[in-house]
């Protein structure tokens, strides 16, 4: 079964690290495949630049973001 897409509350608190093991795993696994949840969170991890430093799981989502972006960019030549 496929998760929906996070809203602000979820990767807000993906970003700050308040999720459980459980389910930050659903929200990763779901960022894999999702470019629109990739990229919200990788927006407020821009916005929040001392709260990326601290979270290993946000640096790791902005790199999947961009990989994704990249992806996309280069499908498109």
């Amino acid at each position: 079964m496929s998760r929906s897409c996070l809203d602000e509350l979820e990767a807000i608190a993906l970003v700050e690290r308040k999720l459980g093991d459980e389910e930050r795993e659903a929200v990763t696994s779901h960022m894999d495949e999702c470019v629109e949840c990739q990229q919200l969170v990788a927006a407020l991890a821009r916005a929040t630049p001392e709260r990326r430093q601290a979270s290993p799981w946000v640096a790791i989502a902005v790199v999947v973001a961009t990989l994704a972006l990249v992806g996309l960019a280069l499908m498109k030549l």
